[in-house]
Parts: structure tokens; sequence; C-alpha cells
């Protein structure tokens, strides 16, 4: 299967009609052949899945998909919110830091849960405008010491999502650090 997608690549301009009858999923509107069509690390990778069936399709996809290089299949519909839960859960214990430290990020995870606007938003479609979104929102709100700690611990979570291969690249990692305010010197 590796030498039929390293020999397959097209142009992302292709005369293909194709109609998205799935994710990564196509099906030409001309022949009614299956494509797999998917945008990882920078490049398109579209190739013939050489069958009509859609359950034949499917299964072939999943294969072709476990080749792609950053992508992790199956991961497509992870939320938001599970891939919180994960970092709570599998992140935090397995930081080798003081038990403060944990609960403090514990603390941020939550903090981060109650004011995200969609829970339930696929981390796949999270972009960098959500980010900078809450960003901007949270900004008004909280002080830039808090502020940089809850960005600080959304980079960690969109890198988990990173390291397990459900994103290629973070949203968060554009987010900079507010400059704490310097304090007037007292007479």
């Amino acid at each position: 299967m590796s030498q039929a997608l390293q020999d397959n690549p097209k142009p992302t301009g292709s005369a293909l009609k194709l109609k998205r009858v799935g994710e990564h999923l196509f099906r030409s509107q001309t022949s009614g052949r299956y494509y797999m069509l998917v945008k990882r690390v920078g490049k398109i990778f579209h190739t013939s899945l050489k069958t009509c069936d859609k359950e034949v399709a499917k299964i072939r996809l999943e294969e072709y998909l476990a080749e792609v290089p950053g992508l992790k299949p199956g991961s497509g519909k992870m939320t938001f919110e599970e891939l919180v839960e994960e970092f709570k859960t599998v992140v935090i214990p397995a930081m080798e830091v003081k038990e403060s430290s944990k609960d403090f990020r514990k603390f941020c995870v939550a903090s981060i849960m109650e004011n995200w606007p969609e829970k339930t938003k696929r981390v796949r479609m999270i972009g960098k405008d959500d980010c900078l979104k809450w960003y901007a929102a949270r900004s008004e709100k909280d002080g830039p010491s808090y502020l940089n700690n809850m960005a600080s611990t959304l980079k960690m979570i969109f890198d988990r999502a990173v390291e397990k291969g459900y994103i290629t690249k973070s949203p968060a990692k554009d987010l900079k650090r507010m400059k704490p305010q310097k304090s007037e010197p007292s007479a």
C-alpha cells in the first residue's frame, strides 16, 4: 500500500469531479470510483482506492490513512472535551513535578473547560481563530500571569493531540504571552 500512496499523489487542480461522501473519502461523479484525499504535514495525499464499493473503500481508506504521516486513523471524531479528559487522566498524572504543580494544572484545565465556547467541537475542526477568540475573551477578564498559565496549559493540551496524531499542528501555538504590567515604585 505505501508504494501506491507514494506513487499516486496528484495535484489539487486534477480534472476529477469528486463528491465528498465521508471524512477523507470522495467518489468520482463520472466513474463511481472512490478516492482518498487528505492534507497532512503541508502535503496533499490523493489516491484511488481502486473500488466502486463503499464498504471496500472504507476499509482501504483506513489502511491508507495509517500510512499518512501525522495522522492517527479513527481520531477524527474526538471532541475538545474528550481531549481535555485524556489530558487530565493521562498526562497530568504522568508529569514528573510536585503534587502542587499537578493540582495547579488541574485547576487550569477546569478553568479552560469552564470558559471554552464549544466543548463538543471536534479537535480537528478547532483552528487558530478559535484559540485566539478564547484568548481575547479571557484577556479582558484575567490578569497577565493567570492568562499566561491558562494559555500554557491550552498549548500543552493541543501538544498532546499533536503527539498522539489526532491533529498535525497545534492551533494554540501562536498564542503569545502577555507581559505583566509593571507596578509603580512606592515612594
